[in-house]
């Protein structure tokens, strides 16, 4: 009884650590897959010229702008001025 039971228990720790591997194989599989560049430029073929992915918000400061180009102005005058 003894040994049926460490048996038993062995092949319960085997199922454990078979399910836990597939698991990290599969993972594997997905990081690959989203690594590899040519997956990429093949999903971007078959979407068609759809670049609504590949563009990305800026958000601008305009108030920065404007003081940075009033500023350049001012410095502008005061040197051809002189």
């Amino acid at each position: 009884m003894n040994k049926k039971g460490s048996d038993d228990s062995i092949k319960k720790k085997i199922e454990k650590l078979t399910k836990r591997i597939n698991k990290i194989e599969k993972r594997l599989r997905k990081l690959e897959k989203s690594n590899n560049p040519n997956l990429d430029s093949e999903k971007r073929k078959k979407s068609g010229n759809n670049n609504s992915q590949d563009k990305k918000e800026v958000s601008t400061n305009h108030n920065y702008l404007k003081r940075t180009i009033s500023e350049a102005k001012e410095r502008y005058e005061r040197e051809n001025k002189i």
